[in-house]
């Protein structure tokens, strides 16, 4: 990472858990959150989740899909057949 990808990174991070930010996204914007289970990233799906609820209760257009078995790269993990099928499904 550059040092303007960090702090982007930094700012994106900060913003995306505020009240503010959930109310504001585009409710027509379809969204798909994805992640492994055991990314402790996500903490462990935990964090997908609650970003998850949180877009709903705002009436977002939002979908979740939490894979089984795969932590942070789920491109190179086990499920990344079903991720990539899931992703094609989701923008077709």
């Amino acid at each position: 990472f550059t040092l303007s990808a960090m702090i982007d990174l930094m700012y994106l991070l900060s913003n995306c858990n505020q009240k503010k930010w959930f109310e504001n996204i585009d409710k027509n914007l379809p969204i798909f959150i994805i992640s492994g289970e055991d990314d402790p990233v996500g903490n462990y799906g935990k964090g997908v989740t609650a970003v998850f609820e949180n877009l709903k209760q705002n009436g977002a257009n939002v979908t979740l899909k939490l894979y089984k078995n795969c932590r942070h790269e789920i491109h190179n993990d086990s499920c990344k057949d079903e991720m990539f099928a899931d992703i094609l499904n989701f923008i077709c």
